[in-house]
């Protein structure tokens, strides 16, 4: 029988999403349905003197208008997903200060786009028109609109002292917040940064003693600039209310649905089992999905308060102001190296603009920390990383979630190393490399789920070889050299990375055959374009020996398993994929059990459970495969239609014939325990040629050597990877969220954010390793975020490279003609002028 694991299925929706019949939170509409839309603040910062909504409401077809003050208990501080694990907080010590988004603004607006009321008409027509009609009377505040800014004494406060006190006396505040901050009855003392909502400190080694016996010290500052992600499909919810008013059901696109059912729940102060969430198809969600915004709440409410289904759909311009950012980080670093270019040691302080609202305590700050040291051996490290309260749009994990901006320093630092010393940038890196027979190795810290961080499997220094000789590095240097001579400039980069995936702390699935012997899988995780309808139904197929084509996956519906964690953290594969596995397993050892009893009459002595095998939809026996049984007769006998329950109970008759010894059913569930995380790696290489008289540059060839372990399809993988790159290459070249001083968002439209094109995008070679992960049966790791880590730091490498005659260095993303010709501009004058801090 075909082996599906490990093979290019093509993907079973790609014709249905291709020929437009697959259904998207868009297409959905119920009778009665209203629909929502949004009052947004114009002002990044101001007090709420006054909101009159009476002419709004006269309007005809408008049906309610929900301010803060009509939402009664639903109006809160919203809970956040991804806080700090109790292991964590004990070992590091740090001071968090809560600043969670609330239901509707209330007293205070923080930035552009924030949402102040909730229109619900017949129409969007009519919602937009009553929407002119609601009079807010603002009293505007000077805005903080940069991360340093917001540090400066003097400076305005984002969160004034008081409110935060209130929310950190509640839980699940109080639980998690600073175990150094000073408790006196209910009131805290956290009067350490007004601005910063986190600061922590992670150390390793003896960190001071190896930069002072250090040969050399390179210091550098890099920033890296605020993109998001513009999946095709923006947000988007479609709330029902059961019949009765009793508990409703929920049409979300969302990441993460039972965290969803946990807030409308808690929110609405309705019982969670009542609640039913489900996706349908997802447009992309890039983390971007996953965030907690008020609309997950504010539909819920105004549907149940109605008693009516409500609607909303977000569109491109509260896309940019609206939904979460991310990236936006600023990097004072320094590496101390002997005088051969080993290094001995790490130090950096980092600052993250995190926007208004303090969404994602642990993931920003610590998933950087956690890739902090790379694929390299590290031996001492110190890291500073401090988040900032700003007049933004909420920052929040965006596809890589802290890695690309923590990659592109160490990556320039690497460089630096190789410039100063006059060392080949692949010698540098061959130098300090975690060799395959260091492995696991321990990299002395704690990972974000509170576990020690281990690297665990992985052949980084024979990725990177392979991927020289697939750019042809020994070569290029000839051909650069040549193209000089022309008045061309060419230059190559590299970059490489360590990638965690695969974070629990658990996932479920639960396999269930039906009558007409197909088999569903439902799952909790969410497809968001991965390709899950294919890969984890070739998993399944596979150790039941079906057709994929009878093997149907169902997954991001709170009715079809008990519980999930959801889609984030390249977890899918690795937490999902092996709960399909175990589920699977637990599946065909029933069938195996009822076919041994229907095959005992026909071998001697028996047969053992142990000696069956699935394969073409049959049980037989690995020594005779002549005797079997299929399995669509174990099927009919386990799973019962109606009828045939009716007869036999009519009858007196045991249903089907069906052994006393073995219970009805083929339904099984089972969850997968992930410890830890899996650990992957990435090398990219780029070459490009620059236009130093234009600052533009075009990439010629790009390498990526990606090592995710077990490939479960290659197909998959490969649109996965691409993918991935492609948005690198967007968010470092092109993309770039700008704010005025004044706090205005200027690019919130797509006419001014610019993505790349397809005559932006070269050719993406793609060579693929396998390091199979040794904690899960599957040996799968993450996929799904590791496209994106390496191009901002691997097109930086290039465009300075190709400029090495000119004696620029660049420190920033993005590549626009404007950062090039500025690092030109300040090479001729003298080098660059920006201050390291540390």
């Amino acid at each position: 029988m075909e082996t599906f694991v490990g093979a290019p299925v093509q993907r079973k929706d790609d014709f249905d999403i291709l020929r437009g019949k697959a259904s998207y939170i868009s297409d959905l509409s119920v009778p009665d349905m209203l629909v929502a839309m949004i009052v947004r603040s114009p002002f990044p910062h101001a007090n709420i003197v006054s909101i009159d909504v009476e002419e709004a409401l006269a309007l005809e077809g408008v049906v309610a208008i929900y301010t803060a003050d009509d939402l009664g208990a639903s109006q809160q501080h919203l809970a956040s997903f991804g806080q700090f694990p109790p292991s964590l907080l004990d070992k590091y010590l740090p001071e968090v200060r809560p600043a969670p988004i609330t239901t509707l603004a209330q007293g205070k607006v923080r930035y552009v786009g924030e949402p102040v009321a909730l229109i619900v008409a017949s129409n969007r027509y009519i919602a937009e028109d009553a929407a002119e009609f609601v009079e807010v009377n603002y009293d505007p505040l000077d805005p903080i609109v940069d991360s340093e800014q917001a540090l400066v004494e003097g400076a305005a406060d984002v969160h004034d002292l008081e409110s935060g006190r209130d929310i950190i006396a509640q839980e699940p505040w109080k639980s998690w917040c600073s175990s150094a901050a000073q408790w006196d009855g209910n009131t805290l003392n956290y009067e350490w940064g007004k601005n910063t909502a986190l600061d922590m400190t992670v150390e390793m080694g003896k960190v001071d003693q190896a930069f002072y016996s250090a040969a050399h010290v390179f210091k550098d500052r890099y920033h890296s600039h605020r993109y998001t992600g513009v999946p095709l499909e923006g947000r988007g919810i479609l709330a029902l209310p059961n019949i009765g008013n009793q508990g409703m059901t929920v049409w979300s696109s969302h990441q993460i649905p039972y965290f969803h059912r946990a807030l409308i729940a808690e929110t609405l102060g309705i019982r969670e089992e009542t609640i039913r969430v489900a996706q349908p198809y997802l447009g992309g969600g890039f983390g971007q999905k996953a965030g907690i915004y008020s609309e997950d709440v504010m539909i819920p409410f105004a549907a149940r308060d109605l008693g009516r289904p409500v609607k909303w759909l977000e569109d491109k311009r509260e896309h940019f102001q609206a939904s979460s950012h991310s990236r936006e980080q600023m990097f004072d670093a320094e590496i101390a190296v002997d005088k051969d270019g080993h290094i001995l040691g790490l130090r950096f302080e980092v600052l993250i603009d995190v926007g208004a609202y303090h969404t994602f305590p642990v993931v920003l700050p610590y998933l950087g920390m956690c890739h902090a040291i790379g694929p390299y051996r590290i031996p001492t490290m110190s890291g500073r990383a401090r988040s900032i309260l700003t007049n933004k749009v909420p920052a929040a994990p965006y596809r890589g979630a802290g890695r690309p901006e923590v990659v592109f320093m160490l990556n320039r630092l690497m460089d630096r190393i190789a410039k100063e010393l006059d060392i080949d940038p692949a010698d540098v890196r061959r130098k300090n490399f975690i060799r395959p027979d260091e492995m696991p190795y321990d990299a002395g810290i704690l990972y974000r789920d509170g576990s020690p961080l281990i690297l665990d499997s992985g052949d980084y220094p024979g990725a990177l070889e392979l991927n020289l000789d697939a750019i042809g590095y020994d070569d290029f240097r000839k051909e650069q050299q040549q193209a000089r001579l022309e008045n061309r400039f060419l230059g190559i980069g590299m970059a490489c990375n360590v990638e965690a995936g695969g974070i629990g702390p658990v996932e479920g699935a639960r396999i269930k055959f039906n009558r007409d012997g197909t088999v569903s899988v439902h799952l909790g995780v969410v497809d968001t374009g991965q390709g899950h309808r294919t890969a984890f139904a070739q998993v399944c197929a596979d150790e039941l020996g079906m057709d994929i084509d009878k093997v149907h996956v169902v997954s991001g519906d709170t009715a079809g398993i008990a519980y999930s964690r959801g889609t984030y953290h390249s977890r899918g594969a690795v937490t999902a994929g092996n709960a399909v596995y175990h589920a699977s397993k637990k599946v065909a050892a029933k069938l195996k059990e009822l076919a041994s009893l229907l095959l005992e009459d026909q071998v001697q002595g028996g047969v053992e459970v142990e000696d069956l095998e699935l394969v073409d939809e049959m049980v037989r026996l690995k020594s005779a495969p002549e005797l079997f049984v299929p399995i669509s007769r174990c099927v009919g006998m386990l799973v019962p239609d109606g009828s045939s329950v009716a007869s036999a109970v009519a009858s007196g008759s045991a249903i089907l014939g069906l052994p006393d010894s073995i219970e009805h059913g083929l339904d099984e569930t089972a969850f997968f325990k992930a410890k830890s995380v899996v650990w992957g790696n990435a090398s990219h290489a780029a070459i490009v040629e620059v236009d130093p008289d234009l600052g533009t540059f075009k990439i010629l060839r790009y390498v990526v050597v990606h090592d995710c372990g077990k490939v479960l399809n290659p197909l998959i993988l490969e649109g996965q990877v691409h993918g991935g790159v492609v948005q690198g290459i967007g968010g470092a070249m092109f993309e770039e969220l700008v704010y005025d001083e004044d706090g205005q968002l200027v690019s919130s439209n797509m006419a001014d954010y610019v993505l790349p094109r397809h005559d932006d995008i070269p050719e993406i070679e793609l060579k693929t390793m396998v390091s199979p992960a040794p904690s899960n049966p599957l040996g799968v790791k993450g996929a799904g975020e590791g496209g994106t880590i390496g191009p901002p730091a691997v097109l930086v490498a290039a465009v300075e490279d190709a400029l090495s005659p000119f004696g620029v260095t660049i420190t920033r993303t993005p590549l626009t003609p404007r950062t090039i010709l500025k690092a030109i501009r300040d090479a001729k004058v003298g080098g660059n002028n920006e201050t390291c801090k540390i």
